[in-house]
């Protein structure tokens, strides 16, 4: 999770979902998507445009109130820095950390048996 828009990503930067002003009492910062805080697979550059796993059915949308101006730079940072295979990589790597983390907890419960 993260704790402020400087530590996000630019989708998140330009969306309207974001919730800069509505963080929870851990600090975590928000969106619609993801009200107890925006994960960090998302925040590693996830085109968010995608379905990701348990985000409601939100996905990334332009902020009303961008000028023209910061929407053509978010849309250079995007085409520079999202892609689908860039999504495969961070969903792979989820699904990696997913793994060792019921690994670890099944040793762990072995152990205590």
């Amino acid at each position: 999770m993260i704790k402020n828009i400087e530590n996000c990503s630019d989708m998140c930067e330009f969306c309207k979902h974001v919730q800069i002003d509505k963080s929870m009492d851990n600090g975590n910062l928000c969106c619609d998507a993801f009200p107890k805080g925006i994960p960090v697979y998302i925040i590693w550059g996830y085109d968010h445009r995608e379905p990701y796993p348990y985000d409601n059915g939100v996905r990334f949308e332009i902020r009303e109130d961008l000028s023209e101006l910061d929407i053509l730079i978010m849309k250079a940072r995007m085409e520079r820095e999202i892609s689908e295979s860039r999504n495969h990589e961070i969903l792979d790597h989820r699904r990696k950390d997913i793994e060792k983390y019921l690994k670890a907890k099944a040793e762990l419960k072995h152990k205590s048996a």
